[in-house]
């Protein structure tokens, strides 16, 4: 399996990149946004996927590793394959993608080619479980302040969340400080609610 490849890029396509490695092109298939930003001539390292079936034999290749997990994690949701999840990765960001399932934004996902209403709907229904489970997981957590223990998990939880979606831990205290969060709230109405306040802070 390849994991990694670092080369200098011999040809540019629509939807894929040739990678010379040590006199060996590698033929990569990559997000839209990763052909925009290269030229033939140019060095390049990619994270790799290896998509092994029967008759295919193809690589996928991503600028960071949370991009090769997140298309990855797309392809676990049933009826979606490498090409249709390389097309959501071209879409938008991954951080702006993983913003749309926790937001449940299908109007997003639903611009995709290959993917309806439905998929979309399906895609949100499956994802936000998975990333719920890696970004918004209690372990490690700090204890929460003896008076207010329900509301300081929560806030320590979404932090967590947050900062992992790339958001300054500085700017995410701010906000989720000026939030209205009951002692009943929940982890994922605080995240809910932060991305919104969070969307609506000047660029």
């Amino acid at each position: 399996m390849i994991a990694t490849l670092r080369g200098t890029v011999a040809r540019v396509s629509a939807d894929a990149v040739v990678i010379d490695v040590g006199g060996v092109g590698y033929l990569v298939n990559v997000p839209s946004r990763v052909v925009a930003g290269v030229l033939p001539g140019a060095q390049l390292h990619l994270n790799t996927h290896t998509y092994v079936r029967e008759d295919i034999l193809a690589l996928y290749g991503f600028p960071t590793v949370e991009d090769l997990e997140f298309f990855e994690l797309l392809m676990s949701v049933k009826g979606v394959g490498p090409r249709v999840a390389l097309a959501i990765l071209s879409e938008a960001d991954t951080r702006t993608l993983k913003k749309a399932v926790f937001q449940e934004d299908k109007a997003l996902l639903a611009t995709v080619p290959g993917i309806g209403p439905k998929t979309a709907a399906r895609l949100i229904l499956e994802l936000r479980d998975k990333l719920k489970a890696e970004y918004l997981a209690g372990d490690g957590a700090a204890p929460a302040p003896a008076a207010e223990p329900a509301r300081g998990g929560v806030v320590e939880g979404a932090v967590r969340a947050l900062t992992s979606l790339g958001y300054r831990e500085g700017e995410v205290r701010r906000v989720i400080a000026e939030l209205e969060l009951g002692p009943d709230a929940t982890l994922e109405a605080a995240v809910a609610q932060a991305l919104k306040a969070l969307d609506r802070q000047p660029v």
